[in-house]
């Protein structure tokens, strides 16, 4: 339970001094940073998820999901991720 709430902290400290000077999304919700090399951020605003890559800060994707996504999960090994959309009651 405390490895989840340091990740936590640690993701919400990369989102205030990164993300949320950036325009690539409406409404940033949710950072996901599963090693740390790439970030991905939920947009509720624009229903997308920016991939970030986190040494150089750049977005080197936007995909679109469903309706004003509020979280994102990766799989231990990178190869998914999973994107709650709380408007429209599915998962990307």
């Amino acid at each position: 339970m405390a490895q989840t709430a340091a990740k936590d902290e640690q993701a919400r400290r990369w989102v205030r001094e990164k993300v949320l000077d950036w325009d690539f999304g409406d409404l940033p919700d949710f950072v996901a940073l599963p090693n740390g090399a790439r970030a991905y951020v939920a947009n509720s605003g624009t229903d997308t998820v920016s991939v970030i890559n986190t040494a150089t800060n750049l977005v080197t994707a936007t995909v679109n999901v469903g309706s004003t996504p509020r979280g994102v999960a990766i799989t231990p090994n990178g190869g998914r991720a999973y994107v709650v959309n709380n408007s429209s009651d599915t998962v990307s």
